[in-house]
């Protein structure tokens, strides 16, 4: 979350900072930044709760452990 929120800042600024057109490309590191990191605050709770659920499925097959 606090990545994320640092790409977004650093965009923000590069906007207000007015960047030469050959440095433009630092928006789009940016903005790819703000993009992976909403994902991964999207898939990574969904991947543990998958996990966990697996673990739970498997338990119930096999029975406790000794």
């Amino acid at each position: 979350m606090l990545g994320t929120a640092a790409w977004a800042v650093a965009f923000v600024v590069l906007l207000l900072a007015g960047l030469p057109h050959e440095d433009r490309w630092w928006l789009w590191v940016c903005a790819a930044g703000v993009v992976i990191g909403l994902f991964a605050l999207w898939y990574v709770p969904r991947l543990h709760r998958g996990r966990a659920a697996a673990v739970l499925r498997h338990a119930a097959k096999n029975g406790p452990t000794p």
